[in-house]
């Protein structure tokens, strides 16, 4: 049983159509609307732009993240790489970003560094791993300085990264908490509408998203363990 307030994604492709006049005809099949869906949920939880919050005389940057789309790995960095470029434990083409790497070899974190530093460092250089970057991968994977250059070097990591939403199907309900799930429906009938060429609908379906962002805090924001970040990267599936 669905928990109360929480939308299947039966229920959240049955409210993106009725937001658009109850259309299903020629491309707008029940799959269609499912897509858009999907591509509504990813939007939300991985959300990134400007947010005019009530009571605020000037726009904020605003980074949405849930907690059920954390994990946490632990792997080995090994010696003999050709190259400083590292592809997260978690499959690559799910990761949104890596949040964190923690030398558990040496228990000291590694230094998280810009993109534009780590452009400067030789990626053949050896040695312990004390440095690290995002980027590379199409934004999932990250770079380590240096690169282990024998077995006395290699160290054990724990890499914390945050990813994709799986898609959702069947009767599955979106696996952020329940308050958020109206969001995924505006989203996609903001999408479906603009796919279809219908700019009043998507201008009242775009506002309805933005509004119901502003209003609220998402979970990571509540306790105080990030969101809200300017300038945090996000990459692309």
């Amino acid at each position: 049983m669905a928990t109360p307030g929480a939308y299947t994604y039966e229920e959240l492709i049955a409210l993106t159509k009725q937001a658009l006049g109850g259309r299903n005809t020629g491309l707008m099949t029940d799959a269609w609307y499912g897509d858009r869906v999907n591509v509504g949920y990813a939007r939300l939880t991985t959300f990134q732009g400007p947010v005019q919050a009530p009571g605020m005389s000037q726009p904020q940057m605003r980074v949405l993240r849930f907690f059920e789309l954390y994990s946490t790995d632990d792997r080995t960095i090994v010696s003999g790489l050709s190259n400083n470029l590292i592809t997260p434990t978690a499959t690559a083409d799910k990761v949104v970003c890596v949040d964190n790497l923690y030398d558990l070899t040496n228990d000291v974190p590694l230094r998280r560094q810009s993109r534009r530093y780590m452009d400067r460092r030789n990626p053949q250089g050896t040695g312990r791993p004390r440095e690290w970057a995002p980027g590379g991968d199409n934004g999932a994977g990250y770079y380590i300085y240096p690169i282990p250059g024998n077995a006395n070097e290699q160290i054990s990591v724990r890499e914390t990264t945050y990813q994709y939403p799986d898609e959702l199907t069947a009767t599955e309900t979106p696996t952020i908490p329940s308050p958020w799930h109206t969001a995924i429906w505006l989203a996609a009938a903001a999408e479906a509408a603009a796919l279809i060429d219908w700019p009043e609908k998507e201008a009242e379906m775009e506002g309805r998203f933005m509004k119901f962002i502003a209003e609220r805090r998402s979970p990571v924001e509540e306790a105080g363990a990030g969101g809200g970040r300017r300038f945090f990267s996000i990459g692309r599936p």
